[in-house]
């Protein structure tokens, strides 16, 4: 929420005299960073003219994926998001002719994967929308795989979440590029993975999942191994619960709390930086955050698939703190005792400062003020702050 401040005004009438008490205006101080809500869009313009939005991504290019497997559909918008799709992937030329799109990714050739889980079979995509190839097939007894969940990274090594078997199969462009049924070059076990990402800067995989019916985030390294991830320090504490995850261009890491309604924002060392809960938007609320990402500006999409609406934030934006400065005073001198000795301050209003002063008995109503905090010193006491 942004808040415009303005200086406080008093009319000449009022005469600074003794010190009672001392009006601060407040101004805003840079300390911390968060995402502020900026814009949104719906499915009104797609063929379907409504739709669920689920993974999203975004391309080299700028553009916006949106995964919609109640309607067969990815979406591609342009970077705002407004208007009609530039196109829509609907599975044309696909064994089927349609595809459940779940899980979602994009190349730096700006082809697109898609993950069918329920055809056991990531779909790959070029630019213009003509089916490339179909890749089958994974590194378990039964020779295939269940595909929930894609991620590619700048190598162009493709990975897959296997919901059904339990691992994230990685396979290099020349295992899948070469025949429909590729070899993954290494498997990383992942109980139900179902959103993937990965930081372009250091290669790390991000993984959510459930293990025993407890969310949980893990963090891959390149080689394989196996980091620590907690999520500590949340204003959610134990309650945090991962599900969508994406990372900045910056390394810093989103992860969609659907428990708590919120996104949080770590660094790419796994400290806690900020939330935020959707409060700003039209719909006032997350529902159910099905798919986060992040632009090459560090904006972020966050896909509701309830509201059926994708909500796009700034980039981390340096967060107003409060500081007063003193402005001026005025005592008792205009009232009918000549003095008095403020005690309760209140602000009514039409901005009239009233004040109840204990040496003469009676409401003493002084003129306009606008200020923001009012500081009130007792005569031998403590200084006691009320705010309008």
């Amino acid at each position: 929420m942004r808040i415009s401040l303005r200086r406080a005004r008093f009319a000449p009438a009022i005469v600074a005299s003794l010190a009672a008490s001392f009006v601060f205006w407040a101004s805003p101080a840079l300390a911390g960073t968060n995402n502020f809500y900026s814009s949104q869009f719906g499915g009104g313009e797609t063929a379907a003219k409504s739709f669920l939005p689920g993974a999203v991504v975004v391309g080299a290019s700028g553009n916006v994926f949106v995964a919609d497997a109640e309607h067969a559909v990815v979406d591609e918008f342009d970077a705002s998001g407004g208007g009609k799709p530039l196109r829509e992937f609907t599975g044309d030329g696909t064994a089927a002719e349609g595809f459940y799109s779940e899980g979602i990714a994009v190349n730096a050739g700006g082809d697109l994967f898609v993950a069918d889980p329920e055809r056991e079979v990531v779909y790959e995509f070029e630019p213009d929308g003509n089916l490339l190839r179909e890749i089958t097939g994974g590194k378990t007894s039964a020779e295939s795989f269940y595909p929930y969940a894609v991620a590619v990274n700048a190598s162009g090594d493709l990975y897959v979440g296997d919901d059904e078997h339990g691992v994230v199969d990685e396979f290099e462009p020349a295992a899948y590029e070469s025949a429909t049924t590729g070899k993954p070059t290494e498997v990383l076990a992942a109980s139900e993975p179902y959103h993937l990402a990965v930081a372009a800067s250091s290669g790390d995989l991000y993984v959510t999942g459930s293990e025993a019916g407890v969310a949980v985030l893990h963090e891959f390294e390149p080689n394989g191994t196996l980091l620590s991830f907690t999520g500590s320090g949340t204003p959610q504490g134990s309650s945090f619960a991962p599900e969508a995850v994406a990372v900045a261009p910056s390394g810093e890491v989103y992860v969609a709390d659907n428990a708590n309604h919120v996104v949080d924002r770590f660094s790419a060392t796994g400290s806690y930086l900020s939330q935020f809960e959707g409060s700003e938007t039209p719909q006032l609320a997350f529902a159910y955050i099905s798919g986060l990402a992040v632009n090459s500006s560090g904006e972020v999409y966050v896909a509701d698939e309830t509201n059926q609406v994708v909500d796009i934030y700034t980039a981390p934006e340096a967060e107003p703190v409060f500081t007063n400065f003193y402005s001026s005073q005025f005592g008792g001198g205009e009232t009918a005792a000549k003095s008095f000795l403020p005690g309760a301050v209140v602000v009514g209003a039409s901005g009239m400062n009233m004040r109840w002063s204990m040496s003469s008995t009676r409401l003493v109503v002084a003129s306009r003020c606008e200020n923001l905090l009012v500081m009130v010193r007792r005569r031998k006491g403590s200084i006691r702050k009320g705010s309008r």
